[in-house]
């Protein structure tokens, strides 16, 4: 009885051995379990950046720009007036045709670009009018570095010319045969006739002269 004791004494402690070297073994192959719990949110998008917007233009602004407009705009239809009255020759209508519709253009522009910013557009406004004015010609090159700032400056001189006459200003060119002279005077140029006529052929009279 004493040796049945003996080993089944043995046998339960070998067993306990077995059973914690298989717990033993179970705690190193399954992996730890969280003791908190971690809460994973999605990242929020960025917010696209709002693109600035021009402040509005005040009641003053807007006043002025439409006064400019309004301004030139009815003395273009007063100089057209004047010159339906006075047509002169068909080149100086044509001339005159395509200066008032580069004013009319300008005064468009001048506006539009007015309104978009915040400054005067009269050297934006003519030189983009003078730029399309050399693309209607045929022999122009509008790509060449500084093409229509001449044109531009003289558009808006015609402009300020305009509103101070109510009228186009006169055509100069191809007139020198026209202009008064003294010769034109009939009775100088009886006096001077009647001079020559008195003078002996070959004789110069300096004192005279």
């Amino acid at each position: 009885m004493a040796i049945n004791k003996a080993k089944r004494a043995r046998r339960e402690r070998e067993e306990v051995k077995i059973n914690l070297i298989k717990s033993q073994e179970l705690e190193e192959t399954t992996p730890p379990v969280p003791t908190t719990l971690t809460l994973t949110t999605p990242a929020i998008p960025a917010i696209p950046a709002i693109p600035a917007t021009k402040p509005p233009k005040t009641e003053r602004q807007m006043e002025d720009i439409n006064h400019r407009y309004l301004e030139l705009d009815n003395s273009h239809q007063a100089a057209n007036a004047y010159h339906e009255l006075h047509p002169g020759s068909i080149k100086e209508i044509i001339n005159r045709s395509h200066q008032l519709e580069e004013l009319r253009e300008f005064n468009f522009l001048r506006k539009k670009l007015e309104l978009e910013s915040s400054k005067t557009a009269s050297i934006p406004a003519s030189i983009e009018t003078a730029m399309c004015s050399m693309r209607r010609q045929q022999n122009s090159d509008p790509d060449w570095e500084g093409a229509g700032v001449h044109h531009a400056r003289k558009i808006r001189q015609l402009a300020a010319f305009v509103i101070l006459h109510q009228r186009l200003p006169e055509e100069n060119r191809g007139k020198l045969t026209v202009h008064s002279c003294m010769l034109d005077n009939m009775g100088f140029l009886k006096a001077i006739t009647d001079w020559i006529a008195t003078v002996r052929v070959g004789k110069v009279m300096f004192s005279l002269l």
